[in-house]
């Protein structure tokens, strides 16, 4: 999977974008989403790598792991439902943009993770060489948003604060877990009833942890599914440049990591549109798409999503 900032960047370049460069895109409902609750949609772009951090749990890295084999699309179909059926405009709105985000994580892992997997092999027998490279695109990506590494931290800390319980910060936003836990309820455990029921809270309080130890040092935080690797999470001082130019994408031909960053960017406005579709009860083609691996980008099709 592409990392963590990454993932960041892809929707925070998304809001801006959608809101104001894209006429007919989004919907008005939509836009008032992105442009109040823009930090929603920043953790909702992490959120499917969220059970990864609780490094102690099996079965959250269980959760981690059916996020992304299949059933994605599925779960954004049920969370259009849970939105539409919300009648208060703040909460709509808020859990709107927070699957605005989660969608975003989707379409870039399915854009990204295929080029990453030619690189260095499949992640299940090369996870330690997907971090590598996936840390050196991070840092690609970040140096020239010319923000300072507490900075970043920063603005990261404050968003997960601000999609907490205000009640209580190790708890993630209530209507924001009764959402994602709902739509995961019925994606998945549906068909993999063996899965336990989704500790969302408790994912949320590890992602807490881990920025708390970020903030204590001044360097970038290797969050996400980073953490599951071996040992050597330290990001680099500079990228690799063997992952930044001439890499090899499944169409055959070779691009530089700029222009496939580009491309992930593309396919998430494509993907925010189906589901602005959608959450207004207009037919779209969210309505029938197949579902994807986020870990191959290859539907239940045998379809190379975003690469045929």
């Amino acid at each position: 999977m592409p990392g963590g900032y990454t993932h960041i960047t892809v929707a925070q370049l998304a809001i801006e974008e959608g809101r104001s460069k894209r006429k007919g895109l989004l919907h008005d409902d939509a836009k008032r989403a992105l442009a109040k609750w823009k930090k929603f949609v920043i953790v909702g772009a992490v959120c499917p790598d969220y059970p990864y951090l609780n490094l102690l749990s099996g079965e959250s890295e269980d959760w981690a792991n059916a996020m992304h084999k299949g059933n994605a699309v599925d779960m954004l179909r049920e969370a259009v439902k849970g939105v539409r059926a919300i009648p208060d405009n703040n909460t709509r709105q808020k859990c709107l943009a927070w699957l605005f985000g989660f969608a975003s994580h989707v379409a870039t892992d399915g854009t990204i993770h295929p080029v990453v997997n030619l690189k260095v092999g499949e992640y299940e027998t090369h996870k330690l060489e997907h971090r590598t490279c996936e840390m050196s695109q991070d840092v690609f990506i970040h140096d020239p948003l010319k923000l300072g590494t507490i900075e970043v931290n920063k603005q990261i800390s404050t968003n997960v604060q601000q999609v907490s319980d205000p009640n209580n910060p190790d708890r993630m936003d209530p209507d924001i877990a009764r959402l994602w836990q709902d739509s995961l309820n019925v994606a998945y455990r549906g068909h993999q009833p063996a899965l336990p029921s989704p500790d969302v809270h408790a994912w949320h309080r590890a992602m807490r942890q881990m920025i708390r130890i970020a903030e204590s040092g001044n360097m970038l935080f290797p969050f996400a599914r980073h953490m599951v690797a071996e040992n050597g999470i330290v990001y680099p001082a500079s990228p690799d440049q063997q992952y930044i130019q001439n890499l090899e994408v499944p169409s055959g031909a070779r691009m530089d990591f700029k222009p496939i960053f580009d491309k992930a960017l593309e396919n998430v406005l494509e993907l925010w549109g189906w589901l602005s579709l959608s959450l207004q009860g207009q037919p779209s083609p969210l309505d029938t798409v197949a579902n994807w691996s986020l870990d191959t980008g290859i539907d239940e099709n045998d379809h190379m999503v975003y690469w045929s």
